[in-house]
């Protein structure tokens, strides 16, 4: 673990590279303040595979969230590359800390803000149990699916996906009747994130339908999402 964390200060980017990922995947809380003191010399306007991997693992291991001010503050300066505000919006959900909640209502509703980070936002409201996003995510969620333009349709159909997965896990009681108008849905993606919700909630009302997609559904990684969703509804699903 020692010499994990001591190479986050070496010169070269790849070996650096290498140890946060070593650290993410052996879980070495004690790294977190050195994993600190790296993101805060990177330059958040560049998109760098060294700042996200940073910004995942502080994400992963307990002593990540003394990051939160820090990584707050550097998602609300807009000069930061996107791709870099969309990690720190993943990050915000898995530290689930309930500060998060205003920024990424905020990020979801800003019409101008680019789609990932909302759709990301999305995501993390439902991950840290926004009880109060619940409304607006519905609201968005309505207008998403009364466009008629088909590029637009196309365009904002991540706000459909992960709007309809932060609503299963907020628990929304409409989120079934939802879920199996997304099941049947015309993009591929939003059919497959609607059956995954499906199997996750475990509701065995869904069966049927699930086994009309397995076995009908003119794509084939659709009946392969349909048949997991089953197992897992039925308990018989292999752990990995």
């Amino acid at each position: 673990n020692k010499s994990l964390i001591e190479a986050l200060s070496h010169e070269s980017e790849d070996v650096k590279e290498a140890a946060v990922y070593a650290i993410r995947k052996l879980k070495i809380d004690e790294a977190g303040k050195e994993l600190l003191e790296l993101i805060k010399s990177k330059d958040f306007s560049k998109n760098s595979n060294l700042t996200s991997a940073v910004i995942a693992t502080l994400g992963e291991i307990p002593s990540g969230k003394n990051a939160y001010d820090f990584l707050e503050a550097k998602f609300k300066d807009k000069t930061a590359n996107p791709d870099i505000r969309a990690q720190i919006v993943l990050y915000f959900g898995k530290v689930k800390d309930l500060r998060a909640e205003k920024i990424l209502l905020e990020a979801v509703e800003n019409e101008n803000e680019e789609i990932v980070i909302r759709a990301y936002s999305m995501n993390s409201l439902g991950k840290i149990n926004s009880q109060n996003s619940i409304e607006p995510l519905k609201k968005i969620l309505k207008k998403v699916k009364e466009l008629k333009n088909k590029t637009e349709i196309k365009k904002y159909s991540p706000l459909k996906i992960y709007g309809i997965s932060a609503l299963a896990l907020l628990g929304d009681k409409d989120i079934m009747k939802e879920l199996f108008a997304y099941a049947k849905d015309d993009d591929v993606n939003v059919r497959i994130r609607a059956i995954k919700q499906l199997g996750e909630i475990k509701d065995k009302s869904a069966l049927e339908l699930l086994e009309y997609k397995a076995k009908r559904d003119p794509s084939t990684k659709v009946q392969a999402a349909a048949k997991k969703a089953i197992e897992e509804i039925n308990g018989t699903v292999e752990k990995k």
